[in-house]
């Protein structure tokens, strides 16, 4: 499965549960109305009219059934819908969590945060509300960031209608590559998009186990990297180059992910001569694509001493 399907999944089963909860409550209020007499006549009574006027619920006697019943209900502190509860939560959906192809509004907060857990961002992470450039007291580098968020911002308010699909943020540590990439995630995520965030060292990690897993395990474990709709692989270049793995499955992963139009951002502090010696020409050549990427240079000096 997939990011998506996983975080699907999840919410269905968790809406299944919470129903499967209201129905069990039901039953327990169900058990404690009916041990009172008066209650259960009632509610003999107003089955006996039902049945016999056809479960017409519009005739006198059957509303009068009701009311005694609902009467007989109240006295004991029970409301009717505690007792009856409908048989969907939803009844857009019915439960299922989509509606025509898409997450029903029921749910939608609850698969979106199922997304930001599948997409291994972590919980306290960056956002755009959250930059404040004004502290970059090097012009330069403030007015090269603030380029950066705007057309980042742009990108997510287009997607997933765009143009490029790779981007390289490249600069010294702490600069704001990290954090730029989280937010563009995070708005993402809101949008009901699915993302992979890892840094290099653990992409390198898991390409080795897929190099060494059967065969018919391989694309099951290559499908986060090859189908989400971002994949952010932060600090290119700090991670181990192991032969027959690191080159070979980064070129794989960005030249597949390009030919899907998928979205990649890769953060680095290696520049184009770094990435091109570390590299290769293939790999090099698929991040500096003019038709696929675009390239940030980060400048200044770090920002979490500020």
């Amino acid at each position: 499965m997939n990011i998506k399907q996983r975080a699907l999944q999840y919410t269905v089963n968790l809406r299944r549960k919470e129903s499967y909860a209201i129905q069990s409550k039901a039953e327990k209020v169900q058990v404690r109305a009916f041990s009172f007499q008066d209650v259960s006549k009632a509610q003999q009574v107003y089955s006996a009219s039902l049945f016999e006027c056809c479960g017409n619920e519009k005739d006198k006697k059957v509303i009068k059934a009701k009311k005694d019943f609902e009467e007989a209900l109240a006295k004991h502190k029970i409301r009717m819908d505690a007792l009856y509860p409908k048989d969907f939560i939803c009844d857009k959906c019915h439960d299922a969590c989509v509606v025509n192809g898409t997450i029903c509004s029921c749910s939608i907060k609850t698969y979106v945060d199922a997304l930001r857990k599948e997409s291994g961002l972590g919980v306290n992470t960056f956002t755009f509300n959250d930059a404040n450039l004004d502290i970059i007291e090097d012009e330069k580098a403030k007015a090269n960031l603030e380029k950066a968020y705007h057309q980042m911002k742009v990108f997510v308010t287009k997607y997933p209608n765009v143009k490029k699909n790779t981007f390289v943020f490249s600069g010294l540590t702490g600069t704001g590559k990290t954090c730029l990439s989280q937010a563009v995630a995070n708005e993402l995520i809101n949008k009901g998009f699915s993302v992979k965030y890892v840094s290099a060292f653990k992409f390198n990690n898991d390409m080795i186990a897929v190099r060494t897993a059967p065969i018919e395990h391989q694309q099951e474990m290559l499908e986060d990297y090859l189908n989400s709709d971002l994949l952010i692989i932060d600090d290119l270049g700090t991670e181990p180059i192991t032969r027959n793995v690191t080159l070979e499955y980064l070129y794989l992963i960005i030249s597949t992910r390009q030919e899907k139009n998928l979205t990649t951002i890769i953060s680095t502090n290696l520049d184009g001569d770094g990435i091109m010696t570390r590299y290769q020409e293939r790999i090099f050549s698929r991040l500096t694509s003019k038709a696929f990427s675009l390239s940030y240079n980060f400048e200044g000096m770090d920002l979490r001493k500020l």
